[in-house]
This record gives structure tokens, C-alpha cells and sequence, in this order.
């Protein structure tokens, strides 16, 4: 059994790895049953969701919970145990960690068996507090944090709430986006016509143009050595409606790996649609969850697959 441990809110939490599913606590002269939590995740009480919101629907992780509580030793009597969520616990971490999570609004919480029972001669509760939100459409704050913690245990005999392991942090990340992840096509018709295109790369590149992008040669291209995060600009003379996505063509594995993906009417204004992985591919492929309306777009590079060379040969519209 491996044991790991880190602070939450100034006291140590103790992680367990347990060999088999069901968990076993043995304290060594410890007399005092100990009432706890255990979300017997990857980090014991520290669950993380990811939601993204597109256009089309939210997306990620369902955020439900359903943990039981548990005692170290077999209760001598029926053991009540009440939870709370503790706001105050959100703060204090915010303040220790220099962190922004938010609050939840409760409205947006189901929350049942805030009050559990571990019966007589058990070492866990029968029933299991549940936590769920279902309609996560409105939580558009990046970070949010629901403190979940053991506020009381009643009818207890030499038993008291556990000090490591009586809270359960909830934590869900999200963003908005209206590019896919790494897509390895786009629906529509690729556009062959790029007459009067002009294309910018900034930096600059190292070798070839931008304009060799608009090329129908495959032996012609530009690179950037070494790699580093680079603008390409993309000036289509007139605006475009019902742009699926972008195909990049690249070679040698001199190919790009994040990007993030602007749109602008104007050249000056520009709205992002987006971070987005790209994959490992020759052809790479930006796709849009809707479809966008531009004259101009703008690929911020800001991963790469080879650290000495950036290299783009083509450069479509899919519509």
C-alpha cells in the first residue's frame, strides 16, 4: 500500500493506493474510529470535470458524484453524518493557492444524501451522497470549485470526524470553443481558387514565402527555423461565408501541433474561434463546430511537432 501526502486548506490529506477495490485503514494504537470520505479517485478527494461549450452543445464530462461515508473500525452504534457545502473552504483555498475558482450557483446543484447513516457493526453507509449538475450549459466561469465537507456525526460512540480525510474538493474547468480537436478532415468542398490571396507569416519566415502556400506546386513552401510561436495571416480579398474549416499541408514532420484560430471582417478586429490540437499529419486540419463568415483568418501557432523546423507547403479553405 502506497502512501502520499499534500496539503489542502493547511492540513494534510492522506492518499492511499490500495492493491485491491476496497479500501482498508489500519491505525496502528489509534482507538478513535474515524469518520471519512474516500472518492477512491486518482487524487483521493480531488475530482476534476472538464466541460466545453460549442456552438452545437456542451460537451466533456458528466458531473455527477456518488460517494458513501466510511469509518476506520466497525461502529458500536448507529452513526449519523451530516455534510455541508462550505464556501468558506473555497475561499481559503483561493487565498492559499492564488487561484480564481468560483462558486457554483446552487440553483444548478442537485445534491441528495446530505445525511447518511453508517448502521451498527458497518464500516460504511448503505446509501451514498450524490452530487450532480445537470444542465451545465450556464457555467461559463474557466474554473469552479464545490467544497463538500463533513459538518457533523451524531449517535457515535469514540468516534470523531476523520482530520485528513472529511472534505472532497470538486473542481470543473471549462472553456468555449468552435474548433473540433485534432480533426483529420472538414465536411464541405475545398476551395481551389485563391486568386489574389495574400498570405503573412510573423515572424517572418526563415525560408520561402508566405505566397508559396498558394501554390498548386508541392515542392514549394515556406519554413520557419527554428520553430517558435508565429502569426499566419490570411487576406482573402473578399469575405467568405460558410467556411467549414482550413487544411494546412505540411511534410517532413515539420508540422504543427496547437494552434489557436481567429476570424475578422476587417483585418483588425478579431474574434477567436478557439484553441485547437492538430494532428500528426501531413494534411492538418482546422475545423469549425459552426461554420464562420470572414475575410480574413489568422492561425496563432503555438505548438509544433519538430523544435528546428516550421513548414507549410498548402493552404485551403473548405466551404
Amino acid at each position: 500500500m502506497k502512501k502520499i501526502i499534500f496539503s489542502v486548506f493547511g492540513i494534510s490529506i492522506l492518499l492511499i493506493s490500495a492493491c485491491s477495490d476496497k479500501e482498508q485503514f489500519d491505525v496502528t494504537g489509534d482507538t478513535v474510529n474515524r469518520i471519512f470520505v474516500n472518492t477512491q479517485s486518482g487524487y483521493v478527494n480531488d475530482i476534476t470535470y472538464n466541460i466545453i461549450h460549442t456552438p452545437i452543445g456542451n460537451m466533456g464530462d458528466e458531473i455527477k458524484l456518488k460517494v458513501p461515508v466510511s469509518a476506520t473500525k466497525p461502529t458500536s452504534s448507529d452513526v449519523k453524518v451530516s455534510f455541508t457545502v462550505d464556501p468558506t473552504l473555497l475561499d481559503t483555498y483561493n487565498s492559499m493557492n492564488q487561484t480564481g475558482y468560483q462558486t457554483v450557483p446552487a440553483n444548478l446543484l442537485e445534491i441528495e444524501g446530505q445525511e447518511l447513516t453508517i448502521t451498527s457493526g458497518r464500516m460504511s453507509s448503505t446509501d451514498s451522497l450524490y452530487i450532480h449538475i445537470p444542465n451545465v450549459s450556464t457555467l461559463t466561469e474557466s474554473a469552479y470549485l464545490i467544497p463538500v465537507r463533513i459538518q457533523t456525526i451524531s449517535g457515535a460512540e469514540n468516534s470523531e470526524i476523520s482530520s485528513n480525510l472529511n472534505t472532497i474538493l470538486i473542481r470543473i474547468h471549462t472553456r468555449s470553443t468552435n474548433v473540433y480537436d485534432g480533426p483529420t478532415s472538414v465536411p464541405g468542398t475545398l476551395i481551389n481558387d485563391r486568386t489574389g490571396w495574400v498570405a503573412t507569416v510573423n515572424p517572418s519566415p526563415t525560408a520561402g514565402s508566405a505566397s508559396n502556400m498558394f501554390t498548386t506546386s508541392s515542392q514549394q513552401h515556406w519554413t520557419l527555423s527554428p520553430s517558435v510561436p508565429c502569426d499566419i495571416t490570411v487576406d482573402m480579398v473578399t469575405e467568405k461565408s460558410e467556411i467549414q474549416g482550413i487544411r494546412m499541408v505540411s511534410a517532413n514532420n515539420y508540422r504543427l501541433s496547437q494552434v489557436e484560430t481567429f476570424t475578422s471582417h476587417n483585418g483588425s478586429d478579431w474574434i477567436s474561434q478557439g484553441v485547437s490540437a492538430v494532428a500528426n499529419s501531413n494534411n492538418q486540419f482546422i475545423r469549425f463546430y459552426s461554420p464562420v463568415t470572414a475575410r480574413y483568418l489568422r492561425v496563432s501557432v503555438s505548438g509544433w511537432q519538430n523544435n528546428n523546423n516550421i513548414r507549410v507547403i498548402q493552404y485551403h479553405i473548405y466551404q
